[in-house]
Formats: structure tokens, sequence, C-alpha cells
């Protein structure tokens, strides 16, 4: 995914039936200071897949749904490449 004109890739880690860990990779200061809410809605968002091990009934806040949508799209396409590399 692309925030702004900078390239952020969100690392998926999953073992053979569980997802273990959602990052990104890399996460350079000027993302951080241009879009302040973006590590912490992913943090946010990660604790609840890990939790739940699915990406239905996550709770999105108001403030950041623009984010929390870009984010949930960039680790659904992760899943689904992870997928598609294990069969």
């Amino acid at each position: 995914m692309t925030i702004g004109s900078i390239p952020v890739e969100v690392s998926v880690k999953v073992d053979s039936d569980r997802i273990i860990d959602i990052e990104l990779t890399p996460i350079e200061d000027t993302v951080e200071t241009v879009y302040p809410m973006l590590q912490s809605s992913l943090d946010n968002i990660k604790d609840q897949i890990i939790s739940s091990q699915s990406l239905e009934n996550i709770y999105l806040t108001s403030d950041s749904t623009y984010t929390y949508t870009v984010l949930m799209d960039a680790i659904s396409t992760a899943l689904d490449k992870a997928t598609c590399d294990s069969d």
C-alpha cells in the first residue's frame, strides 16, 4: 500500500493455522509524522485480529475511518496472499 507517496508494506505472519503478528514494514519517520494515527490504528486492529483470529467484527473508531479501511484492505490482501502461497 502507499501512504501519500511512500510505499508501506503490511506484513502478516501466520503459522499453520493462526495469525501471529501484523506489522508495517518499513515504517519511516516521515510516515509516522504525517500519519500519526497509522501505527496506533494498526495496533488496535492487530490486537483484535490476533485475539479473534478473524477479520470479521473488528471495531473501528470513527476518528480514523480512512486509516482503518486502508489497513484492513492491506491486511486482507496479505492474508489472501499467504493463503495462496500455502496451497
